[in-house]
């Protein structure tokens, strides 16, 4: 299932994609992005890396505070992770600095750019992300 999902990232049409993370992003960080809290993300980015999926995505702001997209660049900073830690981060059920300290979660390029967007996440609630990714079967995580 990992290796459709990864594929149709990576070969599907990328406006579909864009509009749901921009929405996505507009609804689950509007109070950050409005107090400024964003602003360190404007014309730098940070790649995020799941292996399972082959993804290798790369997020910026523009001075708009509107996120940008782009697949398969290079970021300033890049966040790698399985599935399952990313999971595990979204559910709750696991410290993304535990997982650093295990190595499940790798930081490479600008540290000081991934620590700040490492612990935005970090410290935002996610209660729709747990809840649907609660429901999911547990086979869908596995590679």
């Amino acid at each position: 299932m990992l290796q459709i999902i990864g594929k149709c990232l990576r070969h599907g049409p990328l406006w579909p994609q864009q509009w749901l993370a921009q929405a996505l992003f507009n609804v689950l960080f509007r109070d950050e992005n409005t107090a400024g809290e964003l602003d360190f993300m404007q014309g730098r980015w940070i790649t995020l890396k799941i292996a399972e999926l082959d993804l290798n995505l790369s997020l910026s702001l523009n001075a708009r505070q509107q996120l940008q997209i782009r697949y398969r660049g290079t970021g300033d900073a890049s966040i790698a992770l399985s599935l399952r830690a990313a999971r595990e981060i979204l559910l709750g059920k696991t410290d993304p600095d535990t997982l650093f300290f295990q190595r499940e979660l790798v930081i490479s390029g600008n540290t000081d750019l991934a620590h700040h967007i490492k612990n935005t996440l970090d410290n935002k609630i996610w209660p729709p992300a747990r809840h649907v990714l609660g429901q999911l079967p547990a086979a869908l995580m596995k590679p």
